[in-house]
């Protein structure tokens, strides 16, 4: 349903007595609500607006259902208002609004796993429902599956006659035609990785609507969350260097804080973060990170880290006050434990005096 709202106003210089408005709904569209004093028949609405003083208005909001097989199409609502004292300008009374009238169809999309925990090289089978809440029929939807890196779609079947396709990790399938109340399923049968131990696939799912309007794009995704066990033999190991560069400096100088991240083990660390905290004598300037201003820190992401590789992550700031400054630096992973560690910047005055230590 959409609400149509219509107005008049009175320009003067008398009061309007006994005022009217006469209203007609396009084909197509319906009018089922009508508020106190209007009467609502067939494609007509009329209402009872009564007196209006000099610059005084009324409005009147009339709800309209379009009809289930409507094409899109441009439509016009008419309103003409009326009244028992003479209108030296009639030109006015009358007014056309252009509606763009088009089928509705609410598509709701939900998503589940089958396990909440799976070991590496196992099995997750997803299932896509996809429901069509109506008013109106759905043609050409299309469901996209992204599968996260550390997935491999081994098979996609669904149960709408379009089927589905795969391309590397990308699942694809066509809704073609779902009537009000009708529903179908997706079946997508993916293979994690047998070096993912501790990741955490966040797996989502889009809906992209097909001809007609979806009133609530809000439920066109949906996401289900698996967790990879950590087997014996497979936990990595992090060590973490920082350094600021310069590691002397002067105040309102440049200075680049960075931290290595190193994985010391013989296995793959997944789902590898790192954050570095931003004390409160330097003005952060930029980085390739995600800034938290709450907690001033800024963190890096990275989906693996092979054995014996490293991985450095930095941001700029601007040195404020003379004084020792030691940002920390955190890494952790999703099968490696949490280590932290310092970076050691000076900041030196003019005079030389390097002040008490901040962090």
């Amino acid at each position: 349903s959409t609400d149509l709202t219509f107005s008049v106003v009175n320009n003067g210089p008398s009061t309007a007595t006994n005022s009217t408005m006469a209203i007609t709904i396009p084909s197509g569209l319906t009018p089922s609500k009508a508020p106190a004093g209007c009467t609502i028949a067939g494609q007509s609405v009329t209402c009872a607006i009564g007196t209006l003083a000099n610059g005084a208005s009324a409005e009147r909001v009339i709800t309209v259902v379009a009809a289930s097989d409507l094409s899109e199409a441009e439509r016009t609502a008419t309103v003409t208002v009326a009244s028992d004292t003479p209108d030296p300008i009639t030109t006015n009374n009358t007014d056309n609004a252009p509606l763009l009238a088009a089928p509705i169809a609410d598509l709701v999309i939900t998503k589940t796993a089958d396990v909440a925990k799976v070991a590496p090289g196992g099995t997750i089978n997803y299932t896509i429902g996809v429901a069509n809440a109506g008013p109106a029929s759905s043609t050409g939807a299309v469901v996209v599956d992204d599968l996260p890196e550390g997935l491999t779609a081994a098979s996609a079947t669904s149960s709408a006659f379009e089927g589905c396709t795969i391309v590397g990790r990308k699942v694809t399938c066509n809704a073609g035609e779902i009537i009000p109340g009708a529903s179908f399923e997706i079946l997508i049968v993916a293979t994690v990785g047998k070096d993912r131990a501790g990741s955490t696939f966040v797996n989502t799912a889009t809906l992209t609507p097909g001809a007609q309007k979806d009133p609530n794009v809000a439920n066109n995704e949906a996401s289900a969350t698996v967790k990879v066990t950590i087997p014996k033999g497979s936990a990595a190991k992090l060590k973490i260097t920082g350094k600021a560069k310069p590691s002397s400096t002067a105040p309102k100088s440049k200075v680049v804080i960075s931290f290595t991240v190193t994985n010391t083990s013989k296995v793959v660390a997944n789902d590898v973060e790192l954050c570095i905290t931003i004390p409160k004598t330097l003005t952060y300037l930029k980085s390739a990170g995600t800034r938290d201003k709450a907690k001033r820190r800024v963190c890096f992401s990275r989906d693996q880290l092979k054995a014996k590789k490293s991985v450095t992550f930095s941001y700029t700031a601007r040195t404020k006050v003379p004084g020792p400054v030691r940002p920390r630096g955190a890494a952790w992973a999703g099968n490696a434990a949490y280590v932290s560690t310092l970076a050691k910047l000076v900041v030196v005055a003019p005079g030389g005096n390097a002040g008490g230590v901040t962090g």
